[in-house]
């Protein structure tokens, strides 16, 4: 049965239709033509909706317009500029119900928008956001039940230009010291979700789980997540626990002092 959705209605342009044409021209199989096709019109309706709420983005910039990278992975996204980063615009078939993420856009991203079209292909509904996942989360099968409002894509937006005044603090570099951080954003968007969807008390704990995974030469992320290992701990490692504890609670508290307030 195919859920409900109330998502916003983006009409599709004709430079959208010729864009996407143009690039599903250059692929070789109807599969691979296809899919760069509704890639395309994704990334131009998403864009011309930010275009709407005045939000700027930079097509040329964009993965998703450099051929090369059409060619050889499936990827939909859209570069704005003033954050630098690029928002994944996921396309979903009229009666598709769950969605897998292609592996090569799990990192790097703000997060996903997932655009239904119509079966004429004249309209495009942006049905809502998926906020940056944990690297290790599973990203097989998401139902689109499990989506945010759209109205959080645009709260992310804001949020995201008050978070990197935490890049400067003392906290922070500490952090950077005792983690392996390949994107600080990666890494604060995790932590903003956590921030902005989860209740005060269980900040620490869930900020804590996330550090965990950044510490690939520790068998902290793994146990953490089993059970059945939890007094597997040695004192080292637990004491290593304690003072991740200490600073994700230190970071969260910075975090919430320079996001605006809901």
């Amino acid at each position: 049965m195919q859920t409900e959705t109330f998502g916003l209605k983006i009409p599709i342009t004709e430079d959208a239709r010729r864009y996407a044409e143009k690039f599903a021209a250059e692929q070789k199989g109807k599969a691979k033509r296809t899919k760069v096709y509704l890639n395309t019109l994704a990334v131009c309706a998403v864009h011309n909706f930010l275009k709407i709420v005045q939000i700027e983005t930079d097509l040329e910039n964009s993965s998703a317009w450099n051929p090369i990278e059409r060619l050889c992975y499936d990827i939909a996204d859209l570069f704005i500029p003033h954050i630098d980063i690029s928002v994944e615009c996921r396309p979903v078939l009229p009666d598709q119900e769950e969605i897998t993420l292609p592996p090569e856009v799990r990192r790097d991203r703000l997060g996903y928008v997932f655009v239904r079209f119509d079966n004429d292909l004249q309209e495009a509904e942006l049905l809502g956001f998926l906020s940056i996942m944990d690297p290790d989360d599973d990203f097989e099968d998401l139902e689109l039940e499990e989506l945010e409002p759209l109205e959080n894509f645009l709260t992310v937006l804001e949020r995201v230009e008050y978070m990197s005044q935490v890049y400067e603090d003392p906290v922070f570099a500490k952090v950077e010291e005792c983690l392996n951080i390949k994107s600080r954003l990666e890494l604060v968007l995790q932590l903003e979700k956590i921030h902005r969807m989860e209740p005060h008390y269980s900040h620490t704990a869930k900020a804590t789980a996330v550090f965990y995974n950044y510490r690939p030469e520790s068998n902290l992320a793994t146990a953490s997540r089993s059970k059945e290992k939890v007094n597997e701990f040695t004192d080292e490692e637990l004491e290593q626990l304690r003072e991740l504890g200490d600073l994700a609670e230190a970071l969260m508290e910075k975090l919430a002092q320079v996001l605006p307030q809901n």
